[in-house]
């Protein structure tokens, strides 16, 4: 769905239903690029290490629990999108670049 898509393009896709977004990129690239978002297999970026032009690999619009057991699936913390953001049913749309 979001082959050859930019960060750009993706972010515009999914205007106003996303509180955040996150910018991640692979651990490991190549032949076996991730399918899914975990904490192992990706680490995020801050917003100088990434253009609206990169080209996205994977994205994902997650809510609480799905962000819970994905994103933070090692961490002792955990989410509350309701402390958060003020809102239990938030999204955030994050995206892992291309390789």
């Amino acid at each position: 769905m979001v082959k050859n898509m930019t960060v750009g393009e993706v972010k515009k896709m999914y205007a106003g239903e996303y509180v955040e977004l996150e910018v991640y990129r692979a651990r490991e690239r190549g032949e076996y690029y991730p399918r899914e978002f975990h904490t192992a297999n990706c680490y995020s970026l801050n917003d100088s290490e990434y253009s609206n032009e990169d080209e996205v690999g994977l994205c994902d619009l997650m809510g609480e629990e799905e962000y819970e057991h994905s994103i933070l699936a090692n961490a002792s913390d955990k989410a509350d999108f309701t402390d958060w953001y003020g809102d239990k049913d938030a999204k955030v749309l994050c995206i892992m670049l291309a390789d």
